[in-house]
């Protein structure tokens, strides 16, 4: 027999099987019914017209003088521009503490190198020249790559106005650094790659 406290437990309970039912129902429509696929829309596009096709412009990266400087024997370096013929650095003239020796030193090389860059000149503006990179070798003293850096300065300086802004001269820059942490295998093929670089 049924006592009324049977029957208030009956009502407190929820039946949820049927709304699961319909919402595993409505969640299987909406699935069934989307699309997953990106709609095809309208491309812009510049069609040939009947005159022909224009020539396809070049991928080279453009040209750039590549200097490379690596060590010589002792403390001297060696500079080859464009794959040319090597030019010294006195590292032991550039060791010394100022003064003569070491201007007199600079002054040589930077004529040589000077001489060695008028073989790339192009005509016109110093903005439109062949941009300078100089690749410089593992290991290498800092006064070497400054030297370089201060030499390829001083022939645009002598080739600019004073009324000239800075942003109107030919980009002179260092080349980023092939070899971190090196194995003296992997400092022989830097130095092979740089004597070869062109």
């Amino acid at each position: 027999m049924a006592t009324p406290d049977d029957a208030h437990d009956e009502t407190g309970k929820l039946d949820l099987v049927p709304m699961i039912d319909c919402v595993m129902l409505l969640l299987l429509f909406f699935i069934m019914t989307s699309s997953f696929r990106n709609e095809e829309q309208r491309l812009s596009a510049l069609l040939p017209t009947g005159e022909g096709g224009h020539p396809i412009p070049s991928i080279e990266p453009p040209p750039k003088v590549r200097i490379a400087v690596l060590p010589a024997d002792g403390k001297d370096a060696r500079v080859r521009i464009g794959g040319g013929d090597e030019l010294r650095i006195d590292g032991a003239a550039l060791a010394q503490p100022g003064g003569a020796a070491v201007e007199a030193a600079l002054a040589g090389f930077h004529q040589a190198l000077a001489q060695r860059l008028k073989d790339f000149e192009q005509p016109g503006d110093r903005l439109g020249q062949v941009p300078v990179e100089i690749h410089c070798a593992t290991r290498l003293p800092w006064r070497h790559a400054m030297a370089v850096y201060d030499a390829v300065r001083g022939y645009e300086s002598k080739l600019m106005t004073s009324e000239t802004p800075i942003e109107a001269q030919r980009q002179v820059s260092f080349a980023a650094p092939t070899l971190r942490n090196a194995s003296s295998d992997n400092e022989r093929e830097e130095r092979y790659r740089l004597e070869h670089l062109r």
